[in-house]
């Protein structure tokens, strides 16, 4: 109950998530871009038994892996697929585009 006190909480549709992350979780942006932040050089799409992935390769070889969301699955260019960061921190790639559909409301 202290955490909840020093990080006020907002529920926004990932459950309850501290106010500082909401901004973070709620700006859309191209998926191409969010490799690019976290400096990763190249990227494609690989297709294997769970599904479709992107596998991205930073400029020391390293590489990483990054899920495709089950309703984006099949899509050729990797520029269309936004960013959608979890409330844990894990990226998905979509094709997805969420907007908000009400204003907020007084509960």
């Amino acid at each position: 109950m202290d955490q909840l006190l020093q990080r006020p909480p907002l529920a926004y549709g990932f459950g309850i998530v501290p106010a500082y992350k909401f901004k973070q979780l709620c700006i859309m942006k191209k998926f191409s871009d969010y490799l690019k932040e976290n400096e990763f050089v190249t990227a494609k799409i690989i297709a294997g038994p769970n599904g479709d992935f992107i596998l991205a390769q930073k400029a020391d070889d390293s590489v990483a892996t990054f899920p495709v969301g089950k309703k984006s699955q099949g899509v050729t260019n990797l520029f269309d697929y936004n960013c959608l960061i979890t409330d844990d921190g894990q990226a998905i790639a979509t094709i997805n585009h969420y907007v908000d559909v009400t204003d907020f409301v007084t509960l």
